[in-house]
């Protein structure tokens, strides 16, 4: 704080002084906001790739049946985190999946 109450700025980037400590700021302040954008688009994307396990094909869906040895056994897809939130949403089952099988427990 300077004498006048003022926090002291860092003379490189204008930032409060005492922020080196912290790291450098992970997006830099010469990207534009389209970039920015751009860059958050592209990362929500790619999330939605990610693979989720469903049972039964679709979120709340009944399919177990019993199977040897006392076991319950049901289908499950493995398929996109934007396919299981869109199925999540209709309450059906879309059809796209990166695998199918069964499993029984």
């Amino acid at each position: 704080m300077t004498a006048a109450g003022r926090p002291v700025r860092c003379g490189r980037c204008g930032r409060i002084a005492g922020h080196a400590a912290r790291g450098p700021p992970v997006i830099g302040p010469g990207m534009t906001s389209r970039a920015k954008q751009l860059t958050a688009m592209i990362a929500i994307g790619l999330g939605l790739l990610f693979p989720q396990q469903v049972e039964c094909g679709y979120p709340g869906g009944e399919c177990a049946a019993p199977g040897m040895k006392r076991q319950m056994c049901s289908a499950y897809e493995v398929e996109p985190l934007g396919f299981y939130l869109v199925e999540w949403l209709v309450g059906r089952n879309v059809g796209f999946a990166y695998s199918r099988g069964q499993t029984c427990r």
